[in-house]
């Protein structure tokens, strides 16, 4: 009895710059129909082939549905298709939705069900053991049909950004508010406070802007849409106050379901880069530039391991209200659809739900503190965050932590962390990645004399592990989801697992002391799941004798499942007959991908002989 997996994510545009998160709707697989023409409709786009659907086309397909389910709160889903409960052979399929909300929808909304076809699939199945696996299906709804899915439920949404009119930076804690302009009265339809990028939504019914003097008896609006205008307020100053004429411009006028817009001022200095919290790199590597969708750092494909600094800016409180802050990264792992398997690399992204808090850090110096001591003498303390200052739910809080600090008199003193003593080192925390991969962590593991030219058995050679790890920033006194998102990196490959290695001599098994004269054959083993190169040489007092090449060597050259290998039983041969009397070692050499430590230093292990 076959399985077959098929996940994704449903998402859809407001516009270019802004998403929606198709959260907590139905999934509906379905057979084709017998008048279907599955080929064509396999090869369309989903723009030629989405459609809302009526009760009657609903009800007529309803006998040919496979299965259902529910998205979750970042709109990723699963099916898990059986060929004995589902009847499904790996056929094609036709992908509908069913919403009975949509986000943004008020709470006393009017009830509204509906139910569209996006799409036919007949996806690639890939063989897992007993199991067969979809290509992840990431599916972005266009703007158009999602606006038009809008009207349904009677939902209308302004989304935009806020930012100075030169450089376009930033304006975090403006209160934007919407109208619309009328004959009668201009009527608001509603207001969002910018977030740390600037960013703002505001959602309204036509009830908003359908409103006279006489509502609820009599309302009115001559045109489709509302006609556009805003305000913008900061710090207690209106800093935009446009008139109701700019509602009847172009572009504002009659609007439909969604509009985008970008509203700037210079009227506003705005907050300096380090006031804003913002995740940067993972050591030296860049967060949004430097990984490759693997989850591999940089040109040379490295990987990360033991204590991995976190870097960014954290302001000690929010810029917008003058609340603390506190922060938090969440990780969680990649998995495969059964067992570990070291030759693939693993397909399944974690879901949200999956996600847990980084509470294991190694000391981490995430500033300094600055006070006077017992003899009124300037002095800066580091101030180190560890483990145990992380909250419950693994949240950091700096302001208010206290610092105990050296007086130079011979006593201490705790000193709390304010805005004027504390200054940030670019830190946020240093997590310890032994926390999330499994032990050992040791950074070499020798197999013993007998294994050497045998291969690691699959099941005992570390698999390649790629985890998301995700930033976030709160108010101090905000609950903490599994949602929010200042800043993720999807894919971050972390390896703490040994080279496992041996070396011997064919010659040597009887007795160490053999002497050598014409032929030695070489027994290696070397493997890693992120090994950079390897080599064989034999040397002796004056140097390499006999080089790599011809003797065994291999260098990572881009393919991810490059891992070392073995000589086999027989070994591999070397005739030394000219070669002078002398002593020799036999040297099995290496290099990991290890960002630099000493996990990645060259490191050797030898057999001596003599000739």
């Amino acid at each position: 009895m076959a399985n077959y997996i098929f996940k994704g994510k449903l998402r859809a545009y407001i516009c270019k710059e802004c998403l929606d998160v198709l959260a907590g709707v139905q999934v509906r697989l379905y057979r084709h129909r017998d008048n279907q023409d599955v080929s064509n409709l396999v090869q369309a786009e989903p723009k030629h082939t989405f459609a809302v659907l009526s009760d009657a086309e609903i009800a007529a397909k309803e006998r040919f549905l496979i299965a259902e389910t529910r998205t979750d709160e970042q709109g990723e889903f699963a099916f898990r298709l059986s060929t004995d409960k589902d009847k499904y052979a790996g056929e094609a399929f036709e992908v509908d939705v069913r919403m009975t909300s949509v986000p943004g929808q008020k709470a006393d909304a009017k009830p509204a069900t509906v139910q569209f076809t996006i799409t036919s699939l007949k996806p690639e199945w890939t063989q897992h053991g007993n199991e067969l696996i979809a290509p992840y299906w990431d599916y972005l709804i266009p703007a158009r049909f999602w606006c038009h899915l809008l009207a349904y439920f009677d939902l209308w949404v302004i989304c935009g950004r806020f930012v100075t009119c030169e450089g376009r930076r930033p304006l975090p804690g403006a209160t934007i508010r919407a109208f619309d302009a009328d004959w009668i009265q201009h009527d608001a339809l509603g207001e969002a406070i910018t977030d740390f990028n600037g960013q703002f939504r505001i959602y309204y019914t036509s009830a908003d802007f359908k409103k006279t003097p006489l509502s609820p008896w009599i309302n009115i609006e001559l045109t489709g849409g509302p006609d556009l205008f805003f305000q913008a307020e900061y710090g207690g100053s209106l800093v935009i106050n446009e008139s109701s004429s700019a509602g009847r411009q172009a572009g504002r006028e009659n609007v439909g379901h969604c509009f985008c817009i970008e509203l700037c001022t210079d009227k506003i200095v705005p907050p300096d880069a380090d006031e804003i919290p913002h995740w940067e790199r993972v050591e030296e590597f860049e967060v949004d530039t430097d990984f490759s969708p693997e989850g591999y750092a940089g040109g040379g494909s490295l990987v990360m391991h033991d204590c991995i600094d976190l870097h960014g800016n954290m302001p000690l409180t929010n810029v917008a209200n003058g609340k603390a802050l506190k922060y938090r990264f969440l990780i969680g792992a990649w998995t495969w659809p059964g067992a570990e398997d070291p030759a693939v690399i693993p397909p399944n992204a974690p879901a949200d739900a999956d996600l847990v808090p980084v509470k294991s850090i190694c000391d981490s110096t995430v500033g300094y503190i600055y006070y006077s001591d017992a003899n009124g003498d300037p002095r800066s303390a580091p101030v180190i965050v560890r483990s145990g200052d992380l909250d419950g739910d693994g949240c950091l809080t700096l302001l208010g932590m206290v610092v105990k600090v050296d007086m130079h008199d011979g006593t201490t003193a705790d000193i709390t962390v304010t805005e004027h003593n504390f200054v940030g080192a670019y830190l946020l925390m240093t997590m310890n990645s032994h926390a999330h991969t499994p032990a050992p962590y040791d950074i070499l593991h020798y197999l013993g004399l007998a294994a050497a030219g045998t291969a690691v058995p699959v099941a005992e050679r570390a698999p390649i592990r790629r985890f998301k790890l995700r930033f976030q920033v709160y108010d101090v006194d905000q609950a903490v989801d599994k949602t929010t998102d200042n800043k993720t990196l999807g894919g971050l490959v972390i390896d703490n697992s040994p080279v496992k290695y041996a070396l011997h001599l064919t010659e040597l098994m009887g007795d160490l002391c053999n002497k050598i004269t014409n032929e030695v054959h070489i027994l290696y083993t070397i493997d890693h799941p992120h090994l950079n190169s390897f080599s064989v040489t034999i040397e002796n007092n004056g140097g390499i004798v006999h080089n790599a090449p011809p003797l065994p060597h291999g260098t990572f050259s881009g393919n991810f499942f490059f891992r070392g290998g073995e000589s086999g039983g027989a070994g591999f041969t070397v005739n030394v007959a000219a070669d002078p009397v002398c002593a020799y070692a036999v040297k099995l050499s290496w290099q990991t991908r290890h960002y630099h430590s000493n996990r990645g230093n060259s490191r050797h292990t030898q057999i001596l002989y003599c000739k």
